[in-house]
């Protein structure tokens, strides 16, 4: 028999609902060869939208993720939809820290990504994030997920000329009384 090739690395970053399929997930990744490592979110608050402190520890979280997925070489893998905040922070370390053009950014953050697994169907248990409070908390990662939107409608257009109903609800932001990210 010949020796296991070493394990892949795979970050999992769960939050309050994600992180029983967290529970779930580590130990059926780890038999099937991977190191598996857990990035769990605090519990959501009914109305989080402008909780400053709320967003630092997410984004605080996700940033540690993305740097020891940078690190190992590994995978982030996001199984819960408040852990979307990784695809522009990672982003922003390969572009600000790494000096990376917005192409490779790009690709290594969309191939070292997997979709998350699944998420509550109602919309009051999501997180949604008002814009003009990620412009004063984050304006960076809003500037990232602009452009990622952009490029992402971009993409539906492409698939589906004419839609605007389909761009409309793939877009990244909800457009309404107060503008919000989506999940």
């Amino acid at each position: 028999m010949g020796a296991m090739p070493p394990a892949r690395n795979v970050h999992v970053i769960a939050a309050e609902a994600g992180s029983e399929r967290a529970a779930e997930l580590l130990p059926a990744l780890r038999a099937a060869g991977y190191a598996a490592h857990a990035h769990v979110l605090p519990p959501a608050a009914a109305s989080d939208a402008g909780d400053a402190e709320r967003l630092r520890q997410e984004v605080a979280l996700v940033a540690g993720a993305v740097r020891a997925a940078l690190a190992d070489g590994g995978t982030l893998l996001l199984a819960d939809e408040r852990a979307a905040l990784a695809v522009p922070e990672m982003l922003r370390v390969l572009l600000d820290e790494q000096a990376l053009g917005w192409d490779e950014a790009w690709a290594r953050t969309r191939a070292a990504t997997v979709s998350r697994f699944g998420s509550p169907k109602s919309e009051p248990r999501r997180p949604f994030w008002l814009l003009s409070f990620l412009e004063a908390e984050q304006p960076r990662l809003l500037e990232l997920l602009h452009e990622i939107n952009r490029r992402h409608l971009e993409e539906a257009e492409a698939l589906w000329p004419g839609d605007g109903e389909r761009r409309r609800r793939l877009s990244l932001f909800r457009e309404g009384e107060a503008r919000r990210l989506r999940p």
